[in-house]
């Protein structure tokens, strides 16, 4: 969510290659995955300019996706990590 709502589905949706259909009243664009696994979800605008963002997705090669990111004007915030007693630090 964000306050350009449509600069975020153009982002998002090249970043990863998902379907973003915002064609209703409100204006939020519904997330398509199209992928296994995939959580759907929206992108849109706020009323008040505010921005916040949760994403949850699965890639096969999580530093290739932060460069593509960056290379669309993204930022990283927080490099990958491991997280102690996760499966993917087992």
């Amino acid at each position: 969510m964000g306050g350009e709502g449509n600069r975020l589905e153009r982002f998002y949706g090249e970043f990863f290659a998902w379907k973003i259909n915002s064609n209703n009243p409100r204006k939020y664009g519904i997330v398509d995955t199209s992928g296994p696994g995939g959580i759907d979800g929206g992108v849109g605008p706020t009323s008040d300019g505010s921005r916040r963002v949760s994403i949850y997705a699965q890639v096969n090669d999580l530093q290739a996706t932060l460069d593509r990111g960056e290379k669309l004007g993204g930022k990283t915030i927080l490099p990958p990590s491991e997280v102690p007693g996760t499966p993917a630090a087992t």
